[in-house]
């Protein structure tokens, strides 16, 4: 009999075809690995929420998503768990087994898979195998490559967040007039933001974005009465000022704030931020 597992309450779209009533059979491993439950369960799909938090490959932190975990699934091979066994088996890590394709933001790879392993003390723990870019071939017995996610398939799921929950923007006041922003543009320039030109344009724009690669998160200066990507600002705004805005990642959201206000403190305006309130980017 089964080992019941405590499976988290999680829809998933785009699921593969419907489990023969005897189960799957030949796939090489049994009931004790938690996805084997799962392909009985759902047999792949997209899950909602799909995101979650892992290191790129400069070890800083950002934002995963899982574009779909593999099932058994002949009409569809691209996601069959078989066709990709048969096609990532010689950079696989002995005793693991590729259930999910994944997206890492802001980063490029050849190959980005979550596993879990049939045997050896990784047993069903989950973790991310992302390959660089034109880079390779890799040694199966690297293990440096994995990067450990969950200590358990059902546990990975609890994790997924929506995208929203993991990056999102924060409105603050920013109690200026529109002809009073040239200073706070030239102090974020100063600092290493890029605008790629927007604040010559911002009379016709209404808003202009200020990135760093190396702060890797985004702040937004805006007119009175504008909007940002069709977001339009909060509704308790101050109609007659300025907006500033932060888009960041959850956990550099304070961080964020805390350095944009040092900017703002030699133009004396960092105590007179109001936050306002947060918003999704998309």
């Amino acid at each position: 009999m089964a080992k019941k597992t405590n499976w988290p309450k999680l829809k998933f779209s785009e699921k593969g075809s419907k489990v023969p009533a005897g189960g799957f059979d030949q796939l090489g491993f049994g009931w004790e690995l938690h996805y084997y439950d799962f392909l009985h369960r759902w047999n792949g799909g997209v899950p909602s929420p799909d995101c979650f938090k892992v290191k790129n490959w400069n070890d800083e932190p950002t934002i995963a998503r899982v574009r779909y975990f593999h099932g058994i699934d002949p009409q569809n091979a691209g996601r069959d768990l078989r066709h990709a066994v048969y096609h990532t088996w010689n950079d696989l890590p002995r005793g693991s087994l590729p259930i999910a394709s994944i997206d890492i933001e802001e980063d490029d790879w050849d190959l980005c898979t979550l596993l879990t392993f049939t045997w050896t003390d990784r047993y069903n723990k989950i973790y991310l195998l992302a390959n660089l870019h034109d880079c390779g071939p890799y040694d199966p017995d690297d293990l440096s490559r994995l990067q450990l996610i969950s200590n358990s398939l059902p546990q990975f799921l609890k994790l997924l967040r929506p995208y929203d929950d993991l990056k999102y923007r924060t409105w603050f006041q920013l109690p200026i007039e529109a002809s009073e922003l040239e200073p706070v543009a030239n102090s974020l320039r100063n600092d290493g933001f890029d605008d790629f030109g927007g604040f010559a344009k911002i009379k016709e724009q209404h808003s202009v974005e200020f990135y760093s690669d190396e702060k890797r998160f985004t702040v937004w200066l805006t007119t009175p009465n504008s909007s940002i990507r069709e977001i339009s600002a909060p509704k308790n705004a101050d109609s007659e000022s300025c907006l500033l805005a932060i888009d960041a990642f959850q956990w550099n959201h304070a961080p964020a704030t805390q350095h944009v206000k040092s900017l703002l403190r030699p133009l004396r305006l960092d105590r007179k931020l109001k936050k306002l309130s947060q918003t999704p980017i998309r």
